[in-house]
Order: C-alpha cells, then structure tokens, then sequence
C-alpha cells in the first residue's frame, strides 16, 4: 500500500498515465527476481484493506503517510490480519502514518519524530538463506535517512 494522506514522497507518486511509482516497481522487480512472493500494488486502502480481500494475501507492506481514511471495521480487520498470523511490513514514511491509532503504533513499532541527517551506513545480511535476502549478498551500504 503506497497511499499517501500526509507529505507525498516523490518514490510513491505514480505518472500521470497510471504507471506504478518506484517503490512499487521496485517491490515488484524484487518478486520477480526472488521468485518468492507477487507484490500487489495498491493506493487505495478504503477498497483493499478488508477482511475478505486480506484472505488473499500473506502479508501487508505500507509506504504510507497519514491518517488513512479507514474505517473502525477496516483497522480491526487489519489488526486481525496480523494476529492470525498476516505479516506485516512499513517501510520508511509508514512510521508517519495513524498517529491517532494505537494499535498501529504498537503494530509499527514507533513514530515518525523529525528527519536526521542523511548517512551512508553498511547493512550487514545476517540470513542470506531466507528468500527475501538470499539476493542480497553479504553486505551493501546505502546512503538514507537512518532513524
């Protein structure tokens, strides 16, 4: 899910012809490379957050920011996806994301406070036998906002 209700990253800013944003053709390039998981690209959390339609899924990423127009039913359904095993993954601006929800605050693990400096870092690959890693390699550096 790359919805944006807050500060519009230009990695989710899909082109004005519908074309995927980045970070979601990039999700999708890393599917296809691993050969692991499809990746589901979405923008619209009011249709695609329900009980029904999470039956379809593993697990849930967001890239989000905001309060996300979600229902009492839809936040509990995701809740509920989680605790009957669903992943859950946020990356990035989805610590900017339902600040009024604490159960997405204990979900996520913590809240956007501001932005540090951006630093080049090593990120070392501990498991390089998991599918979501195996391509990966030892180690690589990125240069990001390390919060």
């Amino acid at each position: 899910l790359t919805e944006s209700k807050g500060f519009v990253h230009d990695v989710v800013r899909r082109g004005k012809k519908g074309e995927l944003a980045l970070v979601e053709k990039t999700l999708q390039e890393m599917a296809e490379k691993s050969g692991s998981f499809e990746a589901v690209c979405s923008q619209d959390s009011r249709k695609d957050i329900t009980a029904e339609n999470l039956k379809s899924f593993d697990a849930v990423f967001f890239y989000t920011t905001g309060e996300l127009p979600l229902s009492d039913t839809q936040k509990a359904d995701l809740i509920g996806f989680v605790k009957n095993g669903g992943g859950f993954s946020g990356s990035h601006s989805a610590t900017d994301t339902f600040y009024k929800w604490p159960e997405y605050g204990n979900l996520i693990g913590a809240y956007f406070d501001g932005h540090p400096w951006h630093k080049k870092v090593k990120v070392v690959v501990e498991d390089r036998s998991h599918p979501a890693t195996k391509h990966l390699g030892e180690s690589f550096e990125i240069t990001d906002e390390i919060y």
